[in-house]
């Protein structure tokens, strides 16, 4: 009771000399989206007829310039001033309410709970509200860390490639730029679109590019993934090729109606009259050794069970710029996850010109004849090392598979493999349950009577 009391007089003192601030809200229009690229004819195909780039930015402007959020900029009074720093000053240098919030703390988690209260920070001068905590048998001040599970690997760069012209050093993020780059240059429908890309993107895999193309082909999008996936597949029916960046794959559910109930199904429904074949859809993907539940996540499996788009993940340069260029050239809408810390850990010499790497095909990275070795992007380069201590240390002969296309993937190659070595083992980074080893485990052990199969996951 003494506790409340203290923690609100106070605060009713100090609010008498409150005055009401002054708010002022300013709304602002947009600028016009910007308009498609023209086709080589000069028009869009949308159904019957041809429709002008003009058209389509009148309707665009109509339809989809809303007002922005209001600008609001708040203008505090001298007295409102003087209010917040009494309160600040109050509670930052007062001991007594250190203390009194800490016994506070005591007296009712002593009471009601029995999980220990570890590394409590109150302040220099709460000593007192320190000493009483520690009175506590369930308390105790000793952090306990909990166990973390971490992939740990260096990476190896593949072999140069000779067969694509001139190379070039680069990491995974500036391949992923000169794959765009190529794009927008033999192009001139290509546009790309996402949550700050204008500037470069959070992982800079678009610097350079409006300043080179314009802002009517690279710009920015609000903050909105179903907006952004539901834009792409309305460009890609008109006939620009549409490529849309999802800022953290993490944030990729709220697209996924769109992805899965209309993008997938697009020429389907049509009866192949209509489709969105020319949409690409990029996100950074996967472990990074830290940001915690909402940007390490590997949501492939999810979409790996939605028949109508394809889901590839690249495990280097090299590998990312051939695939992304083939998603942007394929006929089907693709979802492109970048393994996102790799982007600068890995460093190869890639082409610079454009090419291509076949989807859902494979890649036997080693041979080996005791165990089949499967995985894709990050986890790889785990497995390459597996691989070299198991035959290092136990004379085990592993075959190491890039599966590249998680759908459709490659069930020949793999099965193939397995035939041969009679063990399978893969590896991932999704969650324990539901990842895409379990799909391609039932496939095989299906496939392969008496297969020795072990899927593995890293979090």
């Amino acid at each position: 009771m003494y506790v409340v009391c203290f923690w609100t007089i106070p605060c009713c003192l100090v609010d008498n000399i409150n005055r009401p601030a002054q708010i002022t809200v300013r709304y602002e229009r947009r600028s016009s989206l910007p308009a498609f690229a023209r086709r080589r004819d000069g028009h869009f195909n949308a159904g019957q007829g041809k429709i002008g780039p003009s058209s389509i930015q009148g309707r665009l402007d109509k339809r989809l310039n809303p007002l922005t959020q209001p600008t609001v900029s708040t203008n505090y009074s001298p007295f409102r001033l003087k209010r917040d720093a009494v309160i600040i000053i109050f509670f930052l240098f007062s001991p007594l309410t250190t203390a009194m919030a800490a016994a506070a703390r005591f007296l009712l988690r002593g009471a009601v709970s029995k999980a220990p209260i570890a590394n409590v920070n109150v302040g220099a001068q709460s000593s007192f509200g320190i000493t009483l905590l520690r009175l506590s048998p369930n308390c105790s001040s000793k952090t306990k860390t909990q166990r973390r599970n971490a992939a740990h690997f260096t990476y190896h760069p593949d072999p140069v490639p000779t067969e694509y012209g001139p190379t070039t050093k680069m990491n995974l993020f500036q391949s992923v730029t000169s794959a765009l780059d190529n794009t927008l240059a033999s192009d001139p429908t290509a546009v790309i679109f996402g949550e700050d890309v204008a500037f470069g993107g959070v992982f800079r895999c678009t610097v350079g590019l409006r300043d080179k193309y314009g802002k009517d082909r690279v710009f920015n999008t609000p903050l909105c993934e179903q907006g952004i996936v539901g834009f792409g597949i309305g460009a890609a029916v008109a006939g620009a090729t549409a490529i849309a960046e999802i800022q953290f794959a993490d944030y990729i559910y709220p697209a996924f109606d769109q992805i899965v109930n209309e993008a997938a199904k697009y020429r389907y429904r049509s009866g192949n009259l209509f489709d969105c074949g020319n949409l690409t859809i990029r996100a950074p993907w996967g472990c990074v050794g830290h940001g915690s539940l909402y940007h390490s996540q590997s949501p492939e499996a999810f979409f790996a069970h939605c028949p109508g788009i394809k889901v590839v993940i690249p495990r280097g340069p090299v590998q990312c710029k051939g695939l992304l260029l083939s998603c942007i050239a394929d006929q089907n809408p693709c979802i492109f996850f970048e393994p996102k810390i790799l982007y600068r850990a890995a460093v190869e010499q890639v082409p610079t010109e454009a090419y291509t790497i076949p989807l859902s095909q494979a890649e036997v990275i080693q041979e080996g004849s005791d165990v089949t070795l499967v995985a894709w992007g990050t986890q790889i380069h785990v497995l390459t090392e597996v691989a070299n201590m198991a035959q290092e240390k136990l004379g085990v002969s592993c075959e190491l598979i890039d599966l590249q296309t998680i759908l459709p993937w490659d069930t020949e190659t793999v099965c193939k493999s397995v035939a041969k070595t009679g063990r399978l083992l893969i590896s991932h980074e999704a969650p324990i349950t539901g990842g895409f080893a379990a799909e391609i485990s039932s496939t095989v052990q299906t496939t392969l009577k008496g297969i020795w199969i072990m899927a593995c996951y890293s979090v």
